[in-house]
């Protein structure tokens, strides 16, 4: 008795129904098996006991690169399906939500806390860049990962003095966004104030956050002034940290002007707002 191939006879059926994903230039048709589509999601398996004659299907709002992912991961091929990776995390997690597919969105979940976990232990520089994509993608779906990244962002301050070559301009301005939005909010005297998140601020070391509440008014809305300050403010820190381990028996240290800036706190203290009693809007 001959045993047939499930995989050659699916094959040998041909297609038999079409899924349009997007619009307009990146408007693709998917040729697809109803039998797949069924076997992988319950909403599939519903429509088509509903509507047998269905042959078409649209997704207008949906992206067609994470269609051929998320049909790649629900295709019986030999070897199973396609794992979830946190590279593919983020194409695949709007189809998993929209066919309300729990198991996988937990699954997803699962990738990105574990990938926030190991930067924690391997401290390399495109770790952190690719951490911050990933968290953007946990924020942007509420997942729980967003607390594994949060210790993450913790940590790494926590070890700032290590952490050399790491905090670059890019990288920071791009954890701002993500991390502490820019906000203004305009009180009956004009003055402008920077809202930025408890979670962040918390992260900040003391010496930096002494800084940071004397920021200079005039650039609060600029996140790219604010990241290049940042920046500076580190690269400041690291350098004291590193001239007291090496001068242990210099018990003072005269107190150098704040980078890029250039303002001396005791002068010009008038001219600033403290940015962690900033009033929401």
């Amino acid at each position: 008795m001959s045993i047939h191939n499930p995989f050659k006879v699916l094959r040998s059926l041909g297609p038999d129904v079409t899924i349009n994903v997007g619009t307009g230039a990146s408007q693709t048709d998917f040729l697809c098996y109803k039998v797949v589509l069924s076997l992988g999601s319950d909403y599939f398996d519903d429509l088509f006991t509903r509507d047998q004659e269905c042959d078409r299907i649209e997704f207008p709002d949906m992206d067609p690169k994470g269609w051929e992912l998320f049909y790649e991961y629900i295709y019986p091929h030999p070897g199973g399906s396609s794992a979830i990776k946190p590279p593919n995390v983020k194409d695949l997690l709007p189809w998993f939500l929209h066919f309300n597919m729990d198991k996988e969105v937990l699954k997803c979940d699962e990738v990105l806390s574990r990938f926030a976990q190991e930067c924690q232990v391997y401290a390399v520089k495109y770790k952190y860049d690719q951490a911050l994509k990933h968290h953007q993608t946990a924020k942007q779906y509420d997942l729980r990962a967003n607390l594994s990244f949060d210790r993450l962002w913790k940590t790494l301050f926590e070890h700032l003095n290590e952490q050399e070559g790491i905090f670059d301009e890019v990288f920071l301005k791009q954890l701002i966004c993500l991390e502490a939005p820019l906000e203004q909010t305009t009180n009956s005297d004009g003055a402008r104030k920077l809202i930025m998140s408890d979670s962040f601020w918390s992260h900040l070391p003391l010496d930096m956050k002494e800084r940071l509440t004397k920021y200079p008014k005039d650039s609060l809305h600029d996140t790219d002034a604010l990241a290049s300050w940042i920046a500076a403010c580190i690269e400041l820190h690291q350098h004291n940290f590193s001239k007291r381990r090496n001068d242990e028996d210099n018990s003072s240290v005269d107190e150098e002007p704040d980078p890029v800036m250039g303002f001396d706190h005791a002068d010009d203290a008038d001219e600033y707002v403290d940015v962690n009693q900033a009033e929401s809007p």
